[in-house]
């Protein structure tokens, strides 16, 4: 029920929420994080490093989901 892009996109990056979200102040904080440039822990390239994934539990069909972000796209502090 919400989109955005992550970080800074020019010249506005604009969070999308949809009436669909009713009043979800969770739904609503995760793209503006999303648009302060913070994307899901699960992607980060150094993930394998700090968790592991049950590959059994995912439905193939989702593994994309779970793609390592591209470490030109993203910087770790």
């Amino acid at each position: 029920c919400g989109l955005s892009y992550i970080g800074r996109v020019e010249p506005a990056n604009p969070v999308y929420l949809s009436f669909q979200c009713g009043n979800s102040r969770g739904v609503a904080l995760h793209e503006t994080l999303h648009a302060l440039g913070l994307n899901h822990q699960h992607l980060r390239m150094d993930r394998d490093q700090h968790i592991t994934l049950d590959w059994s539990n995912i439905n193939p069909q989702h593994f994309d989901y779970f793609a390592v972000a591209d470490s030109k796209m993203f910087t770790t502090l």
